[in-house]
């Protein structure tokens, strides 16, 4: 029997994950598969995807930074989800 392959599906309460575009999806594919051992791997990653080395930068700086902060907003969510679960059990076991 042939594997097929199914898509990926990520689910997030709030919303989705930063939405990428092909040049995105096109540079992670690239930084993910081999990164280049070089004293200057972006450019080296940008010449292969036909960019300026200042244009792979700033894709990259601004995933990083978005996602950062997807990834501290969920940890903040989880936390007051932690704390307010805990405030209703002990105001139940006061209650009883």
């Amino acid at each position: 029997m042939a594997h097929v392959a199914r898509p990926k599906v990520r689910s997030r309460k709030d919303g989705a994950a930063v939405p990428l575009d092909e040049t995105d999806k096109q540079l992670l594919n690239l930084m993910q598969g081999s990164f280049p051992l070089d004293p200057r791997p972006f450019a080296a990653i940008a010449g292969l995807a036909g960019l300026a080395e200042e244009e792979v930068l700033g894709r990259v700086a601004y995933l990083l930074d978005k996602r950062y902060h997807l990834l501290a907003l969920d940890e903040d969510r989880e936390e007051r989800e932690v704390e307010q679960a805990i405030a209703e059990r002990v105001g139940a076991v006061g209650a009883s």
